[in-house]
């Protein structure tokens, strides 16, 4: 049986992306001007994302906690491009109101958080990963 992600494991997964893209970004805003750096930051955060799900299934931060986000319709990993629009956009809008969006898991049978919801995914153990 498919075994649901428990909520420490996906808000380390979080923490550890968000760590990563801040250091994505402080890198290359050291490198180039402010303006520049911006849209190079957010294309290289969108690169590794896209890297990280076309080789994986998942970001660097699931990898490393071994979960990962399947279709609920299909159990299907996603594409890549679904990939980064749900770690982007769908953690923006679940942390939109006060983070509300991240604590679905808890009033919800399905633990699914609010960006779930939204790419009808949701977050599943994962024992074949590897970084």
């Amino acid at each position: 049986m498919i075994q649901n992600a428990s909520f420490l494991k996906r808000s380390g997964a979080i923490l550890v992306d968000f760590i990563a893209s801040y250091i994505i970004s402080n890198f290359i805003g050291y490198l180039l001007p402010t303006i520049t750096a911006m849209f190079v930051g957010i294309i290289a955060t969108t690169g590794f994302i896209y890297f990280c799900y076309k080789k994986h299934g998942a970001s660097f931060g699931k990898i490393l906690f071994k979960i990962k986000p399947i279709r609920i319709d299909s159990g299907e990993d996603l594409t890549p491009w679904a990939g980064v629009a749900r770690e982007s956009l769908g953690h923006s809008l679940s942390g939109l109101i006060l983070g509300l969006g991240f604590i679905f898991p808890f009033f919800n049978k399905d633990e699914r958080a609010f960006h779930d919801y939204i790419f009808k995914t949701r977050v599943i153990e994962s024992q074949s990963q590897s970084v």
